[in-house]
């Protein structure tokens, strides 16, 4: 009777830890499932950010390249022209001087970015200010030709300073800028 009562005891105490070991297995894999779900997401969210920043920032070249195309008609010194460009160059960049457009760029990078701007020049102090402008423009995802008409100089020079940029940084030659940065300053 003794040994009957001891082995169902032992029946019930196995039963319930199996019971309890299902329960946190469950538990687990239900908790698992949410972590994937909350990383899948966040994946989805940063590169919706990184296509919105990529999108302002093109919407704000294709400007800049407009307002160089309008300066290069408006050449003719009248009065009106010279005036319709000021006006113009207020409205796009809230100044009269195209040399602003960086500015605003910067401006859309902080406003898409919030203080990623001032990581990236606490993390990397050694960048001049040339080269911090190409490091936040590669990042945004635009190409030479593009940062070279944003900043005024020839593509040949910015890819230098690119290459200078990434030594200066540590990234590898042909490894992604922006997830390079990514992975290191976030």
């Amino acid at each position: 009777m003794i040994l009957w009562g001891v082995v169902v005891t032992v029946v019930l105490l196995f039963s319930t830890y199996i019971l309890r070991k299902r329960k946190q297995d469950a538990e687990m894999a239900e908790n698992l499932n949410t972590i994937r779900e909350m990383n899948r997401d966040l994946e989805a969210i940063t590169q919706q950010k990184n296509t919105d920043l990529r999108k302002e920032l093109l919407w704000r070249l294709n400007v800049a390249q407009k307002v160089v195309e309008l300066n290069k008609i408006m050449v003719s010194g009248t009065k009106n022209s010279d005036s319709l460009l000021k006006e113009f160059n207020h409205i796009v960049y809230g100044t009269t001087d195209i040399a602003e457009q960086w500015n605003a760029l910067f401006n859309a990078f902080n406003n898409a970015r919030p203080g990623y701007a001032d990581k990236i020049r606490a993390y990397y102090p050694d960048l001049t200010d040339n080269e911090f402008r190409i490091c936040i423009l590669t990042y945004a995802g635009f190409r030479v030709k593009e940062i070279a008409l944003i900043l005024k100089q020839a593509p040949n020079t910015i890819q230098t300073r690119r290459t200078e940029v990434r030594k200066k940084t540590g990234i590898a030659q042909g490894e992604d800028f922006a997830d390079f940065l990514d992975r290191k300053i976030l």
